[in-house]
């Protein structure tokens, strides 16, 4: 299908959105996101870019290139998929076979913590150096970037970023859940 508008990169690149509009768009994000969860489907390159938002500012999940069945994430075990500012660690490890939507749900949280913040929350010169970032540094707390950020949004979002897939959101309706409240 043919979206006529911009991608959320291209969203971006014009600046921050208020925390409400950022809570709404990813809350749609993470529905649809959640909607190919349901389907046995992990996206596997969640970014701005694969995000495309219509006329009417409703955002569509795009590019599922990369997407993984969860029928065939056995054959993939070791292999290296996504793009690398999004990547969760266990991409970054190559546990293919490992792989459930909350990989997916940590691609959001770097889409929610740039949208927060302005920037990514892991940069490297190299894909070692952003890997190893992505691997061993907890993420700057975007208040600190700007405390004008909800409290509760920066939560959510730190809750995406976490390590260990079991600190994560279970679902992405979970997520888009308490985007809502």
């Amino acid at each position: 299908q043919y979206i006529a508008g911009q991608s959320l990169g291209d969203y971006l690149k014009k600046g921050r959105s208020a925390p409400r509009r950022t809570a709404e768009l990813l809350a749609a994000i993470a529905e649809a996101v959640s909607f190919a969860h349901r389907q046995g489907l992990v996206h596997r390159d969640l970014k701005p870019d694969n995000i495309l938002l219509d006329s009417d500012g409703a955002p569509h999940v795009a590019d599922f290139g990369l997407a993984l069945h969860e029928s065939l994430q056995r054959r993939q075990r070791g292999q290296l998929a996504g793009s690398p500012a999004y990547m969760s660690p266990e991409q970054v490890q190559r546990l293919s076979h490992r792989l459930d939507g909350r990989s997916d749900i940590w691609s959001l949280g770097v889409i929610l913590y740039e949208m927060l913040a302005g920037r990514r929350p892991f940069a490297g010169d190299t894909a070692k150096e952003l890997y190893e970032e992505i691997l061993e540094r907890e993420p700057r707390p975007p208040r600190q970037i700007d405390p004008a950020i909800p409290v509760e949004l920066e939560r959510i979002c730190l809750k995406c970023l976490s390590k260990r897939m079991t600190d994560r959101y279970t679902t992405a309706a979970d997520l888009a859940d308490n985007l809502r409240l």
